[in-house]
């Protein structure tokens, strides 16, 4: 979906927009007029050339939200962050065949996390080290857009269930309060460097 910053121009913001994957999808409204629940489709491929235009609905829905709440992994950034560490630590392939199962929804988030966890073997000196050599993937175009957001007094929410280690950095980087990220804190036991996952979502 092609949506140009200019068609954000100024209107009141009633709506809270939940994007995620290759849709967008409102959440609440304010309590004049009736309650609406579009799905517009998304760009799904990052490296495809066509472009759908949005329609006038979807459009409104973006220049009258007060808030926009990203999915991480696939939609705010270009891929998935557990499966890029499992690759970093040289466990890709399983670890993303696990991630697939998950999303399919057949096995419970909790049990497919500490079980992806498990395979990884992750310690914080790893995730440390991954930190350092992979930047973050960014979606093209998320930059312009949250600054548009932001210029409009539009509030940014980051939602995923991935980690908090992996996200603060890209919040940071792009003026998001840490207050605004919802994800799972990783916690290492220093003497054996075992994780566990304190979630906040």
């Amino acid at each position: 979906m092609s949506l140009q910053l200019s068609q954000l121009k100024g209107c009141r913001a009633p709506h809270v927009l939940a994007c995620k994957g290759s849709h967008v999808q409102v959440l609440s409204q304010a309590r004049s007029g009736p309650r609406r629940n579009r799905l517009a489709p998304r760009q799904s491929s990052m490296t495809a050339t066509a472009r759908i235009e949005p329609s006038t609905d979807v459009v409104e829905l973006w220049r009258t939200a007060q808030a926009v709440c990203f999915d991480v992994d696939s939609t705010f950034c270009a891929d998935e962050s557990i499966d890029e560490i499992a690759a970093f630590l040289g466990v890709g392939e399983q670890v993303a065949a696990m991630t697939a199962q998950a999303m399919g929804g057949s096995v419970r988030f909790e049990d497919a996390l500490a079980a992806r966890l498990n395979v990884m073997g992750l310690s914080q000196q790893k995730l440390d080290e991954f930190l350092q050599v992979h930047p973050a993937q960014l979606t093209p175009g998320i930059p312009e857009l949250v600054k548009k957001l932001q210029s409009q007094g539009k509030a940014v929410f980051l939602v995923s269930g991935g980690f908090r280690q992996v996200i603060h950095p890209i919040a940071e980087a792009l003026a998001i309060p840490i207050s605004n990220v919802y994800a799972n804190q990783l916690l290492f036991k220093v003497s054996s460097q075992q994780h566990t996952v304190n979630g906040s979502l």
